[in-house]
């Protein structure tokens, strides 16, 4: 045993003068031999001192069948200890910086003897691609886990084992060590799926080391099919023909969507998109804005990466310098795909646009890529041939569609019958303005004079080209609100679309919110229930471009959203109209100051301030703002105007934050949101908010402490509270003490060893990746539980015996909670809608007898 010591030692003295290039030309050279079946051609370009690593790989895999012919025993590949005691020789020998080179290695060894392989030499070449991808993926973990390394370890010990697997397959009998009989396809296969397992939990691994360096990026999902489809079932059908989606034919198709602004493209993208089946696809989706600008294409650039090429930058945070960088990578990204990918983007309005997200030459590439586009004009889209190019083009809704549109139920409309009908046809069978009369009509009970005035308001915007139609229609529901929710609307408009509805909801008011959503102005859309729990976090404020553009005309005077408009309105000396700012530094402007007699000049009438990076204000505000409801700072600045009494969003993302500042709320304050505040960390004493029962929504991110330094007993109206990314928090039970009104709790990261006590109110309670949890004895106790995730929480072996005592628990995620060995009363909890227990190996095949109507993944 001392000359197989000596030999590792050899070995790993070898690995040390190897530099990360090297290993990143070696997995190169892997992909390389793969692609050419290992012949020797390929194998008389390998470097010199490449070579010199392979021939270690080949010595690693004498060691162990030296090792194993001194124990007198033959191995048994498939029992998880005796491979145990095989990797841990290795891992041991070649010390803890150089294993994933091991593996490497010996993955390249044997490609090079691909030629000498007696027999199932496809099987295992299939085999050898696997754990080259599983090689790369681990290499590139490794310096970014902290708790996960014994999974990382079990990664190299089915490249042991595979390495094991493929070399008995040697015509040169030097490995007859190394099973207890000659292996078979039927062992090949087994450890494929063994491998196709291993990647699932990689990826989760990886997840938690984006969440543990970068921010947290969430793959895109199918949306939900419509819910009162109209008009939609033919099309889908025929946009579904030229797509063309078969996987086993590799080639590049664009299908387009097209037609004038409020025909529905979107509408029939989405039911396209949400009907595809896409198992065995790489698939994302991106929505364009009416002001793209670089900045947000390279966003969608990062996402495509994200969703479309789970190895790219795996495990870090995607981040891209420029659109330029941005098509480079996807260029390259797209070629070294081998998956099937499917990519909607949604709103192509300019050819530009288009051009700066993705790279030219995609159909040339030889994969399978489907992209889907909706657009107003066929010719933002020229970019792409028009041999790969199939179009679609919306056809206006017929008369029994429309009216379905235009009067959903079953109503009596025989006294407006005319009128009805009149409508119908002058709105040209357009689903948007279609929606916006029907919804009018419905609010004002389908009035004779109603429906009057909106005959005349259509008849005006029957001229204008496009979207004439729609616009006057926003501008006739408009003028009928009150003037708070006329400021809603354009607030959302310019600020708010996209934006999370509790955000908004704070400052604009749910009742201005309920009447603009009744007036099909702005969609709020949920994600459906098996995606995620039906609560506001999850719903989304949505305008429609046609309706957004208007609304952002309508808001040019007194809303500004960007540096030159705001300079224009400084000149013009109209600051004192102005109702909201919105300050982004760009290439023209990378830094700006806000000077505190602008600032001042707007107090009577300013709702909503939100600043970004590098933008400064110049001093200290001593007026009051008696209409500021909204302040988004990414950086905290003590010269904005806190106090103002009628305050109720305040997000602050980086610090200093002095812990006076919390002296000086308001008493309106309803959300809070603090990220990254050095100052809090260095806290001594808790800091006492000095706020009454408003507050209802707490989020703190990126602290570095074991316990949160403020008290929270006076918050007896808090429902929700986040710690998101708060890695060191593991007490909460004096934090919550009190909180009497908390319904939702949502931890990231955190420590947490146990659950708290006080949490009998609770419906929501999300743990993610808190990987200490091991006690939830309380959990049986939360009888109005409705959501519950556990996603990550893998030091967690039981759940309490009372568990199925959760008659109302809708929504159950295990996923990756790997230690975890049974679902006590899982049959009694007759409310479960959704259960994953993907990647939890201790419960596969104990829930054959779950309901059918039970959406699960596992």
């Amino acid at each position: 045993m001392a000359s197989l010591t000596q030999t590792l030692k050899d070995v790993n003295k070898r690995f040390k003068g190897v530099r990360t290039e090297h290993i990143n030309k070696l997995i190169d050279i892997n992909k390389t031999l793969l692609k050419n079946n290992g012949e020797t051609k390929s194998n008389k370009n390998i470097p010199s001192e490449c070579k010199l690593i392979l021939e270690s790989g080949g010595t690693l895999l004498q060691i162990l069948n030296q090792q194993m012919d001194k124990s007198g025993e033959r191995v048994d590949l498939f029992n998880p200890d005796q491979v145990l005691g095989i990797v841990s020789f290795i891992l041991v020998g070649v010390g803890n910086n150089h294993w994933v080179l091991a593996g490497i290695s010996m993955i390249g060894h044997l490609l090079t003897k691909v030629g000498d392989m007696a027999e199932n030499r496809n099987e295992c070449l299939e085999i050898l691609q696997y754990m080259v991808d599983v090689a790369y993926r681990i290499k590139i973990l490794k310096p970014l886990v902290r708790n996960e390394e014994k999974q990382l370890e079990k990664g190299f010990a089915i490249i042991v084992k595979g390495s094991m697997l493929c070399a008995k397959q040697l015509r040169s009998k030097n490995f007859f060590r190394f099973l207890m009989s000659s292996p078979d396809k039927n062992n090949l296969s087994k450890l494929k799926s063994e491998i196709d397992r291993l990647k699932v939990d990689l990826l989760g691994i990886a997840q938690i080391a984006m969440l543990r360096n970068q921010r947290v990026r969430v793959h895109t999902k199918q949306p939900a099919y419509p819910d009162d489809p109209a008009g939609i079932k033919k099309p889908i059908k025929e946009v579904n023909i030229k797509l063309r989606m078969d996987p086993k034919h590799k080639s590049f198709g664009v299908v387009v969507i097209y037609g004038a602004g409020g025909m529905g493209k979107t509408y029939l993208g989405n039911a396209v998109y949400s009907k595809l089946n896409l198992k065995g696809y790489n698939y994302s989706s991106v929505i364009m804005d009416l002001d793209s600008k670089k900045n947000n294409i390279k966003r969608m650039q990062e996402q495509i990466l994200f969703d479309l090429f789970p190895g790219y930058n795996y495990g870090r945070e995607i981040k891209l310098s420029d659109t330029e960088q941005g098509k480079k990578e996807l260029k390259s990204a797209f070629k070294k795909e081998n998956k099937p990918v499917f990519l909607f983007i949604d709103n192509v309005l300019r050819a530009q646009d288009l051009k700066d997200l993705l790279p030219e030459g995609l159909e040339r590439l030889g994969k399978h890529i489907r992209l889907l586009l909706t657009a107003r004009e066929l010719s933002s889209t020229n970019m792409f041939d028009q041999e790969f190019r199939r179009k679609y083009c919306v056809e206006p809704l017929d008369e029994k569609d429309a009216r379905k549109v235009l009067c959903k139920g079953k109503i009596n409309l025989d006294r407006i019958k005319g009128d009805v009908d009149q409508i119908v046809k002058i709105c040209g069978g357009f689903p948007l303005v279609l929606k916006i009369v029907g919804l009018h009509l419905k609010n004002q009970e389908y009035r004779a004079d109603r429906c009057s005035q909106i005959l005349n308001a259509l008849q005006k915007g029957k001229e204008i080209k496009e979207s004439g139609l729609s616009e006057c229609m926003v501008d006739f529901v408009f003028k009928r609100f009150e003037e708070s929710t006329q400021d809603a609307f354009l607030d959302i408009c310019c600020f708010f679309n996209g934006m999370r509805r509790n955000v908004v909801e704070y400052t604009v008011g749910s009742m201005a919110l309920k009447a603009l959503e009744d007036a099909a102005l702005i969609t709020i859309k949920v994600e459906p229930e098996y995606y995620a729990p039906m609560q506001k976090d999850d719903a989304v404020i949505v305008v429609h471009d046609v309706i957004k553009a208007k609304g952002q005309n309508m808001a040019r005077s007194s809303r500004i959203t960007d540096i030159e408009s705001f300079e224009e309105a400084v000149q013009e000396k109209r600051l004192q109209e102005i109702k909201g700012i919105a300050l982004f530094c760009d290439k023209h402007h990378p830094s700006y100051v806000l000077e505190n007699k602008h600032l001042n000049s707007m107090r009577k009438s300013l709702r909503v301030l939100r600043l970004g990076p590098n933008i400064r204000v110049s001093a200290k505000s001593e007026m009051r703002f008696p209409e500021l409801r909204d302040i988004y700072l990414k950086e905290f600045f003590p010269c904005v105007p806190f106090n103002s009494e009628a305050l109720e969003n305040l997000a602050v993302y980086r610090g200093p934050l002095p812990k006076d500042v919390f002296h000086k709320l308001p008493q309106s304050l309803r959300q809070i949101t603090l990220s990254k505040s050095t100052e809090l960390k260095c806290q001594s004493k808790p800091i006492q908010m000095d706020l009454n029962s408003s507050l209802e929504d707490l989020s703190v991110v990126s602290l570095s402490m074991k316990r949160l330094p403020m008290k929270l007993e006076s918050f007896s109206a808090l429902k929700t509270l986040r710690l998101l990314k708060c890695y060191e928090m593991e007490e909460l039970t004096e934090v919550i003490r009190g909180l009497r009104s908390l319904t939702s709790l949502i931890l990231v990261g955190c420590s947490l060893k146990r659950l708290p006590p006080i949490l009998n109110r609770l419906t929501h309670l999300d743990l993610v990746d808190c990987d200490k949890l091991h006690d939830c004895e309380k959990m049986g106790d939360l009888k109005a539980l409705q959501f519950l995730g556990l996603n990550g929480c893998t030091s967690l072996k039981k759940l309490p015996a009372t568990f199925g005592n959760l008659k109302n628990l809708r929504y159950l995620n295990l996923r990756r909670c790997s230690s975890l060995e049974e679902v006590p009363g899982f049959q009694r909890l007759v409310g479960l809608k959704y259960f994953n227990v993907q990647s939890c190996p201790k419960l596969r095949g104990k829930f054959s007898n779950r309901p059918k109507d039970l959406r699960f993944q596992g």
